[in-house]
């Protein structure tokens, strides 16, 4: 089954790459990406390589500014 959406249209590239300027660890498996900050409170979130949802990356987003220390794109 096809995905809803180009998963190389760059959505979770960048925010992969905003994780990455963070300082985040970012480990990548078959599945999922490993996101996990360095802070204190040791924040972490898996992101799905291929995601069928369209609006996949920005509920991730939502999500990791609601929860975490993420600081968002802009850094």
């Amino acid at each position: 089954m096809k995905p809803l959406f180009d998963p190389s249209s760059g959505d979770l590239e960048r925010l992969i790459l905003s994780f990455e300027r963070q300082g985040w660890l970012v480990l990548r498996n078959e599945k999922y990406w490993t996101a996990r900050c360095s802070c204190e409170s040791k924040h972490w979130k898996l992101v799905q390589v291929s995601p069928r949802a369209r609006n996949y990356g920005n509920n991730v987003r939502r999500k990791l500014r609601r929860d975490t220390c993420w600081m968002g794109a802009l850094v």
